[in-house]
C-alpha cells in the first residue's frame, strides 16, 4: 500500500469517527463550569448598576492608555462584569474599556493612533452586572 493510500485510509477513518462523535452530541445543551458551580449551572445576575457619567481622559500619547475612576456608586467586586458605551461622538483610533479592581470601577482609553489624542469629555453609559 502506498503512502498516499494509507493517508486516504486514515483520513476516512478520522472522518467517520468525527461524524459518529458529532452525531452523539446533537441536541445536547452546552454545559459550562461557571466559577466552580456544577456543570450546566448558569450564573445568576443579582443586580445591574446603570449610570451615566461624564468622563474626561485627558491627552493620551500614541500607543498608550489613560485611566480614570468611574464612580458608579455601588459596592463592587472584582468578579463583576462591566460594560462601557462611549458618547456618539467618541474619539476614533482608540478603544474604551472598563473593569473593577479592589472595589473600584476604572475606565480606560487605549490610543492606537500614530499621535497624541485628547478624547473629548462626554457622557458615558456604564453598566455593572453583579452575579451571585
Amino acid at each position: 500500500m502506498t503512502n498516499f493510500k494509507r493517508l486516504v485510509a486514515v483520513m476516512a477513518i478520522v472522518a467517520v469517527a468525527v461524524m459518529v462523535m458529532g452525531a452523539a452530541n446533537t441536541n445536547r445543551p452546552v454545559e459550562r463550569d461557571v466559577s466552580g458551580a456544577s456543570a450546566g449551572a448558569q450564573p445568576q445576575v443579582t443586580n445591574i448598576v446603570h449610570t451615566n457619567l461624564t468622563l474626561n481622559f485627558g491627552a493620551t500619547s500614541t500607543l498608550t492608555f489613560s485611566d480614570v475612576v468611574a464612580n458608579v456608586g455601588s459596592t463592587l467586586k472584582a468578579t463583576d462584569v462591566v460594560t462601557i458605551n462611549p458618547p456618539a461622538v467618541a474619539q476614533t483610533n482608540g478603544v474604551f474599556t472598563a473593569w473593577i479592581s479592589n472595589t473600584v470601577c476604572y475606565a480606560r482609553y487605549h490610543n492606537y493612533s500614530a499621535g497624541t489624542i485628547d478624547p473629548a469629555s462626554g457622557s458615558f453609559v456604564i453598566q455593572v452586572f453583579q452575579y451571585k
